[in-house]
């Protein structure tokens, strides 16, 4: 794929892996264009180096209410990535309509505007619409098994996809990640929570006993993942991206108070409703299309955890 030929639509520009994404990306096409509508967890900063670039073009509104075949046309759209949604486990077990609107209704607009303009589009899942793994490690054959309300409105949209590929041949990727950390990410996620938290000499609070094991991500390896699929993916498959950096939640926070210099206490309060003890995946399926992801030791995960405590220093 020649990027420079190409006309990129981003939906959720503004938040975590959307803006990382676009920082990216932006002097690589011919144009991108970002839609967001802002909500707490995007923020307009996060890509306001490159907003006053020709080629960027920002719409600073909801996809549900927005014409999408006013700017598939206007800009000559050719491809686009849906990065927009609700992700936070916690809030959705409380806000669960943010979460119908903003990944499922939002996702069946898209999806309906594809019927008649066949853009290849890559989707964003999560690696939790598999459920627990204990001894398993997921590929992407395996069943749906959700158990939050987040992952199930997740597991929703694929099978909302799944019926348009059927349905209509609408040329789709979707994407299941492991945990994703790096710059720009909300302070609602265990990592940026952590790190504030020990900052500030606060406590750091864990749900139930801090033995839940996640593998964690960084975000230019994502970015990398984006390119390889966006170049050699094969439209209506799904790929796992991810690798084995197994920590539990206490490990990470003690980690983090070590490298802070934190005086913080950790506390422990009451788990979710059900928490998953890890979310093990097999990405053979993207690493034989070339992925060669940078930091997955625990070394290098190390290293990234102390740039963005150093951010965080750096900031305040």
């Amino acid at each position: 794929m020649n990027l420079e030929k190409i006309n990129i639509l981003v939906t959720g520009g503004c938040g975590f892996i959307g803006s990382n994404f676009c920082n990216y990306i932006y002097n690589k096409v011919n144009k991108l264009i970002i839609i967001d509508k802002i909500t707490y967890a995007g923020n307009i900063n996060n890509i306001k180096n490159i907003l006053d670039k020709d080629n960027v073009i920002f719409i600073n509104e909801d996809i549900i209410y927005h014409n999408l075949q006013d700017t598939y046309n206007k800009y000559n759209i050719n491809y686009i990535v849906h990065l927009a949604g609700e992700t936070h486990v916690d809030k959705s077990y409380n806000c669960l309509m943010n979460f119908i609107d903003n990944n499922i209704t939002a996702t069946h607009i898209l999806l309906e505007s594809l019927k008649v303009n066949k853009i290849p589009i890559i989707f964003f899942s999560t690696d939790e619409i598999y459920g627990e793994s204990n001894n398993t490690k997921f590929a992407e054959t395996d069943n749906y098994n959700p158990t939050n309300p987040y992952a199930a409105t997740k597991a929703s949209a694929e099978l909302l996809i799944n019926s348009y590929i059927k349905s209509y041949n609408i040329n789709i990727i979707i994407v299941r990640c492991n945990n994703i950390y790096g710059s720009n990410q909300h302070n609602e996620k265990v990592i940026p929570c952590f790190i504030n938290y020990a900052f500030d000499n606060k406590p750091l609070y864990i749900h139930g006993n801090g033995d839940k094991v996640r593998d964690f991500v960084y975000i230019s390896d994502i970015i990398d993942a984006i390119i390889v699929l966006m170049n050699k993916g094969v439209n209506q498959n799904i790929y796992n991206i991810g690798y084995e950096n197994p920590i539990t939640i206490l490990e990470l926070a003690k980690l983090i108070l070590k490298e802070c210099g934190s005086d913080s206490k950790i506390e422990y309060i009451k788990d979710r409703p059900f928490n998953d003890n890890r979310y093990n995946i097999n990405s053979d399926k993207i690493i034989k299309l070339g992925w060669k992801p940078k930091h997955i030791t625990k070394d290098s995960f190390i290293i990234n955890i102390k740039k963005l405590i150093k951010d965080k220093y750096d900031n305040n």
